[in-house]
C-alpha cells in the first residue's frame, strides 16, 4: 500500500510541475497577448481545481478503506 501511495504522490507532483512549468514558460514570452495569458491562467486554475477534487476523492477513499478495515478487524476480535 505504501508503494501505491508513493507512486500516486509522484504522479501528482509530476503533473503539477509540468503544468506550472508550461504556464510559466508561456507567460514569460515577450510578445504574449493579454487574452492568451488570461486563457492560460484560467486553464492552470482549472487544473488545480480538478486536482483538489481528485485529492479529496483519494483522501475520502483512503479514509473509507481504513474505516472498513477497522470494522472488519473489530468484528473478527468479537467473534474470537
Amino acid at each position: 500500500m505504501k508503494t501505491f501511495t508513493v507512486l500516486v504522490t509522484l504522479v501528482i507532483w509530476y503533473e503539477t510541475l509540468v503544468q506550472v512549468s508550461v504556464t510559466s514558460k508561456i507567460l514569460q514570452e515577450k510578445n504574449i497577448q493579454l487574452d492568451v495569458a488570461i486563457t492560460i491562467l484560467h486553464k492552470t486554475m482549472r487544473f488545480f481545481r480538478e486536482l483538489a477534487v481528485t485529492l479529496r476523492w483519494l483522501t475520502a477513499g483512503g479514509a473509507i478503506r481504513i474505516a472498513v478495515r477497522q470494522l472488519l478487524q473489530n468484528r473478527k476480535l468479537r467473534h474470537l
